[in-house]
This record gives C-alpha cells, sequence and structure tokens, in this order.
C-alpha cells in the first residue's frame, strides 16, 4: 500500500512538471480529439485564440476558428493525423475577437497506454509575421519588376557570353520579338553587319573597364533601324560578370535623362529604406556611402561621415579592431560576418562585411552590413534565465519532496531554498488557529524574528490573508512593512510568498534580501511557481500527519475494544452463557474494527462452518 501511494505520488508530481512545462510554453500546445473538439490548450494558445479560459472553448470544435478558405485543409490535417501520420500545416485563424493570425501547426498522434490513436497533440506557433515579411518581400520582387517594366527605354542583361538573359517588356513590344525569341539572343544580333565590330569593341569595354556608352541602330524584328543611346555597365555577382543597361531612342534623350533621374532617385530611396545599418568603404576603411539608417543611428551628417574611417566612427579607435570582419574578408576575399560591440554605446552589432572587387579582380572596397542584435541578446539571456529557474523550481522542489514528516518537510526547504536563491534571511509559517506561526528561519543565529503573525499585519500577513505574492523593493518605504523586524536586520527587498491549496491557506515562506531587487514579471512568475511546489509538498506532508494521526488514534481504540472482550470473556468463566450473546458482541467488535479501516487478521472462531 506504501508502494502504491509513492508511485502515485511520484506520478502526481511527474504530471505537475509537465504541465508546469506546458502552461509555460511561449508556445500554443493543445491536444485535439479525433473529432476537432479541444480537449486541452496552454496559456499561450488560449491568448493566441483571445479565448478569456480554457472553460470558454473547452469540448468545442475548433474548425469555426479557422478561416474558411483553410477549413478542409485542417480536417484532412486532423484526419491524416489521427490515422498515424505526423502532418504540418500554415493556415489563417481567426480569433474569438476577431483578430485574423496566420499559424503553423505541427501535429502528432496522441496515442493512450497501448496503440490506441485517441487524438493528436500539436505546437502551434504564430507566423503572422513571417508572413507578412514573405508578403513584402513578393511586393517588393514585384515592385523591382515593376520599376524595370517601367523604366522608358528598353532594359536588358546579358551574361559573360553576351546571351540576353533578362528584360523588361518595353523591349518586347518596341523590338517586336517574343520572349522565346529573346531568350539567349546574342548582343550583336541587334546590329547590322557594319556597326558589329564597333559594338564589340564596346562591350569588351564594358566587361574591362566597367561601363561605356555607345550611340548605334538597333534592328527590329521587321527590319526597320532605329538609333538609340545603350548603355552598358558591368554588374559581378557570385563570381561572374553581366552587362547590365538600358536604351533610349536619341528623339526622347531629355524625356529619358529625366526619367533616369527619377529612377535614380528610387534606387537611392530604395537605398535609404533598408532598415539595417549599411555603408560602403574603400580598401584605406574610408565610408564612401551610407544609407538613412545608419547616419541616424550615428547621429553625423551624411556630408560629415563620408571619407571618415569607418573605425573611427563605430569604435572611437585610431586603427581597426583585431576582430574586424572587413580585414577578414579582404583576406580571405569573401563575406565575412561577425559579432561586433559598438564600443561608442555598448550595442552589440552583427556585421556583414562583402568584398567589392574591380574588373580586374582586385579589392577595391566591402559593403558593410550592421544590424542591432540587442533585442535579439536581451531574448538569449531571458532563454538561459529561465533554463536556470527551471533548474534551480525543479531541485528545490524534488529535495522539498524527499520528506513526508512535516517538521523534515521546513527543514528540507528552508535548506533548499537558500541554498539555490540565496537570499539573506528565508523564513517558513505555518498557518494554524487563524495565524501564522514561525516554523523555522535560515540563517538560524543572528535573526529575530516574530513567532506568530496576525492576518493582514505586514508583508507576510497581508499576503496570507490575500492568497497572494506580496513583493516590495524597498521595505523602508513601504508602509505596508509595520512590523520592523526585517529592517532592523537591514533588509531591503522583500517576497512574501503565500502556499496554499485552492482557497485554503497552508502557510507562507518569505524571502528577504538585503539588496535591493526590481522584481521584474519574470522573477515574479519564477516566485510563484516555487510557491505552488512548495504548496503541493506542503499539502501532502499535512495530509501524511493526518493520516499517521488518524492510525494512532485506531490502535488505541482497538486495545481498549480488545481489553473490553478480554473482561466479558472473563465474566462468563464458569457460567452458561447463551452462544447468540457472544456472537452479538463479536460481531458488533468486528464492525468497529472494519468501520476503522481495518482488516481482522484472524477468523471468526464462533463462525459455523
Amino acid at each position: 500500500m506504501e508502494e502504491r501511494r509513492r508511485i502515485e505520488e511520484e506520478l502526481k508530481r511527474s504530471e505537475e512538471r509537465y504541465r508546469s512545462i506546458i502552461e509555460t510554453d511561449p508556445e500554443c500546445v493543445l491536444i485535439l480529439a479525433p473529432d476537432g473538439k479541444l480537449l486541452e490548450m496552454n496559456p499561450a494558445g488560449l491568448a493566441m485564440i483571445e479565448a478569456d479560459s480554457f472553460e470558454q472553448v473547452a469540448g468545442r470544435p475548433v474548425y469555426p476558428l479557422i478561416a474558411p478558405q483553410h477549413r478542409d485543409a485542417f480536417r484532412e490535417l486532423v484526419e491524416r493525423v489521427c490515422s498515424g501520420d505526423t502532418g504540418v500545416l500554415e493556415f489563417e485563424m481567426i480569433g474569438l475577437k476577431g483578430t485574423l493570425r496566420w499559424l503553423e501547426i505541427h501535429a502528432v498522434p496522441l496515442r493512450d497506454g497501448g496503440e490506441r490513436i485517441t487524438g493528436l497533440l500539436a505546437v502551434t506557433r504564430d507566423i503572422t509575421d513571417r508572413k507578412r515579411t514573405e508578403k513584402e518581400l513578393s511586393q517588393e520582387k514585384a515592385f523591382t519588376d515593376a520599376v524595370i517594366n517601367s523604366l522608358p527605354g528598353i532594359f536588358y542583361v546579358y551574361e559573360e557570353g553576351q546571351r540576353l538573359i533578362k528584360w523588361n517588356r518595353t523591349l518586347e513590344t518596341r523590338t517586336g520579338y517574343s520572349p522565346d525569341e529573346l531568350l539567349n539572343k546574342h548582343a550583336l544580333d541587334w546590329f547590322a553587319e557594319e556597326e558589329r565590330e564597333r559594338i564589340a569593341t564596346e562591350i569588351n569595354n564594358v566587361m574591362g573597364k566597367g561601363e561605356s556608352t555607345v550611340e548605334a541602330n538597333l534592328v527590329l524584328k521587321d527590319g526597320a533601324r532605329v538609333p538609340y543611346v545603350l548603355t552598358g555597365t558591368r554588374l559581378r555577382s557570385e563570381g561572374r560578370n553581366y552587362l547590365i543597361g538600358i536604351g533610349i531612342e536619341t528623339t526622347k534623350l531629355r524625356q529619358v535623362e529625366e526619367e533616369l533621374r527619377k529612377a535614380e532617385q528610387e534606387w537611392s530611396n530604395t537605398f535609404d529604406s533598408i532598415s539595417d545599418f549599411v555603408s560602403v568603404h574603400d580598401r584605406e576603411f574610408r565610408i564612401v556611402k551610407a544609407n538613412k539608417a545608419l547616419v541616424d543611428f550615428l547621429g553625423i551628417a551624411l556630408e560629415e561621415l563620408i571619407g571618415r574611417r569607418c573605425y573611427e566612427v563605430f569604435h572611437g579607435t585610431d586603427r581597426p579592431l583585431l576582430n574586424c570582419p572587413y580585414i577578414e574578408s579582404m583576406r580571405l576575399k569573401k563575406t565575412v560576418t561577425a559579432e561586433v560591440e559598438y564600443t561608442k554605446l555598448g550595442i552589440p552589432l552583427l556585421v556583414t562585411s562583402s568584398p567589392l572587387f574591380n574588373g580586374d579582380g582586385d579589392l577595391i572596397g566591402d559593403v558593410h552590413f550592421a544590424k542591432d542584435v540587442s533585442g535579439i541578446k536581451a531574448a538569449e539571456e531571458q532563454i538561459r534565465r529561465k533554463s536556470e529557474e527551471l533548474s534551480v523550481l525543479n531541485q528545490i522542489t524534488r529535495r522539498s519532496q524527499e520528506f513526508l514528516r512535516i517538521d523534515e518537510f521546513i527543514e528540507t526547504a528552508l535548506e533548499a531554498v537558500s541554498s539555490f536563491l540565496g537570499p539573506d534571511i528565508t523564513m517558513f509559517y505555518l498557518f494554524e488557529n487563524d495565524k501564522l506561526h514561525l516554523k523555522g528561519h535560515r540563517p538560524e543565529e543572528e535573526v529575530s524574528v516574530v513567532e506568530e503573525k496576525e492576518l493582514g499585519v505586514c508583508l507576510c500577513g497581508i499576503a496570507a490573508m490575500e492568497k497572494e505574492p506580496v513583493y516590495s523593493t524597498d521595505i523602508h518605504r513601504d508602509a505596508r512593512c509595520t512590523l520592523g523586524e526585517c529592517k532592523r536586520a537591514g533588509v531591503s527587498s522583500f517576497a512574501a510568498i503565500s502556499l496554499r491549496r485552492g482557497d485554503e491557506l497552508l502557510g507562507l515562506i518569505g524571502l528577504a534580501w538585503k539588496e535591493k531587487r526590481s522584481f521584474d514579471e519574470g522573477e515574479k512568475g519564477f516566485f510563484e511557481t516555487l510557491g505552488a511546489g512548495l504548496s503541493l509538498a506542503l499539502h501532502n506532508s499535512k495530509l501524511y500527519e493526518e493520516v499517521r494521526q488518524h492510525a494512532g488514534a485506531l490502535e488505541i481504540k482497538v486495545e481498549e475494544r480488545t481489553e473490553e472482550l478480554q473482561k466479558i470473556i472473563n465474566l462468563m468463566a464458569g457460567r452458561e452463557v447463551r452462544m447468540e450473546e457472544l456472537k452479538e458482541v463479536i460481531r458488533q467488535l468486528r464492525e468497529q474494527i472494519e468501520t476503522a479501516g481495518f482488516t481482522p487478521v484472524a477468523d471468526d472462531p464462533l463462525r459455523e462452518g
């Protein structure tokens, strides 16, 4: 029976740990029945669907929350997973309060102790931002294509073999060629025989010198010759050279020049719209170009920034840092990414240095991308802190549950909390006879602690009365701190964590620090979880003590009834007593023993065979 109780308690603790992890998971964790009804969902999921409580959605089908255009796909996913498969689906969801979100669900079958599938277990994350980014990227591509197609002249891109690989619609409409006819069309095929040698020379100039401009007659599909000013610029990408250019009819040159000016402004606007810090440096680390985001971040006028060395601007030094990504990219002649501290403001930047080469393959500078990753670093630190807190909670709870006697539990809890959390003073109170009674504190010496506290008096009494944690960053300025024991001990900050089971107050643990603490939301959540774990262990200890006391009382009662029976037997000696009377006495005694929860260990000697 003790083994069974131990196993049940272990299972209960395991379930509590599992539920604690699920309840604090920032992503939605849910369980669906095969018919799509919601069986379980953690707080993150309830917030995602805009439910005020789980009761509001418990047992209800989730399909009404799915956007109509995705419901069939979601039903198919549920059916497939409940048939033993796994599945991933992106879909739109409409919250109970009308908010539209994009979600990504990863679902696996949920089985019972055997192989029978009872539903599906899924983790769902909000991908609304990612979808928005994808849409923005798609719109940006569409914008780029629109810009190219809106150019007033023809636009073309040739690969090194002088084969056409990209163009705008104007080239199709103006020349009369179809896309299939244009693809891979040789650059010289546009010109009459007498002009090809001159054009070939200009193409070589583009690939060698980087750019060129030429006037020539373009031969259209119908044989007509149209005068054009043709530009060519070499573009190097992924180790290959390309010729990119536009052609403008000379009769509309002025109009085209204005359009080019607008196109250049649009490119400048695009460059300045990049939220990361972008700059272009020469080989001497001088800044030759910077976008608006970088100028605003540095608080320096663009005219003053151009020509200054990057290490002077970013780090306030007279030479590059030893771990400078630009130095490494120059050495390797490839893109290098590294995290660099922005010395002046203490901000971590994720820097990417991409080398720039001239037509001869010589390094001439780099494109410098810098992204502020302080938010990411803060998130990583929060994750690390949460991991440490979970580890501490696990160790404190595990050690506190090793003992069932209340006095042993209190001693263990005090030692564990003092050891792992490091408060200057730790106090443990039990709630008895409508008061808080001190049962132990750490350190045991040199601390004067009030033995009894009334509900509603001082921080501990307030926490006990409200059955909620109470925090004070500075008890010397906190009017709620009235007893003065902690102030005399030099304490600055205090946390009173009530221990309760439902609405039943069990006790309280007080934590005091001489240094000030801020008690942010993350720390408060940690202490509340700690209180829940200690409450469960304390409740178990109290139940154990009640069982022990009840068992002792029953033993005394059995002894008393045994003495009464012996007296009856002694009185019966030498007398003739009716057997029915003796049977009735024994029957009543057996009923009393069985009612007390015990089973007689001997057979009834008067029972008829």
